[in-house]
């Protein structure tokens, strides 16, 4: 068993060359990849049943939900998933791309590294909703990365995560960007508090910039006075 690495340069060998693997690093951003491509490529992955690291680089290209639904497909299938990084800036994966990728994630029960990217995707609240559940579910977490710039997410969308997020008690990591994702101080708010109810954290980063945001000095204050981080970063 070991590791399949692979670049465009690959791209007709789905099938062959990363079948059997515990670990998959795969970077085909800007690669003009479309949901055909996608389907050949989970076909490959859903072989192997051994898959511990799934690192998958897929932004700027032209995947849609039927392609979203495809990596969602194949997520589920992964049970012995540990460590888990998905780049989809710049697709269109939408609302219900996110719902199918969230229910993927939902049955990765034993992960303790997640990374999503999902930046510039035409996402609601409402696609947000199944990643919210997901990370909940997610009980042994210990680092969680999550990029959704340039979505509407709104307060709405933020309740869905805090909620997922407060339940991963064991989770040291937190690296979370939300520019011009149409958040106000309530959401803002809900961050800072599910923040300092999380007993083991100990490196804090999050971007709030360009939102409607006026009570960014009152949460960067609870913030700054959880003594046990380490690492700390709040801009806005």
């Amino acid at each position: 068993m070991g590791r399949c690495f692979s670049s465009p340069t690959f791209k007709n060998k789905y099938n062959n060359d990363c079948q059997n693997y515990t670990q998959y690093n795969l970077n085909w951003s800007y690669s003009r990849i479309n949901d055909r491509n996608v389907k050949k490529l989970v076909k490959s992955i859903n072989e192997s049943q051994l898959v511990t690291k799934f690192d998958l680089n897929l932004s700027y290209n032209l995947i849609t939900v039927a392609g979203a639904i495809k990596l969602g497909e194949t997520l589920g299938q992964q049970l012995n998933l540990l460590a888990f990084s998905l780049n989809l800036e710049k697709n269109l994966i939408g609302d219900d791309g996110a719902l199918k990728i969230g229910e993927g994630i939902a049955q990765c029960l034993n992960l303790t590294s997640f990374a999503l990217n999902i930046v510039y995707n035409q996402i609601s609240k409402y696609g947000i909703a199944n990643i919210g559940q997901a990370i909940g579910l997610c009980k042994n977490l210990q680092s969680f990365v999550l990029n959704l710039d340039y979505n509407q997410i709104e307060d709405d969308g933020v309740s869905y995560l805090t909620k997922g997020i407060s339940k991963c008690k064991v989770l040291k990591n937190f690296v979370m960007t939300l520019k011009n994702t149409n958040i106000s101080d309530e959401g803002a708010q809900k961050i800072s508090k599910v923040i300092q109810e999380l007993p083991t954290l100990r490196s804090f980063e999050l971007s709030l910039k360009y939102n409607m945001i006026f009570s960014l000095k009152t949460n960067r204050k609870k913030c700054q006075k959880i003594l046990r981080l380490v690492n700390y970063k709040l801009s806005a």
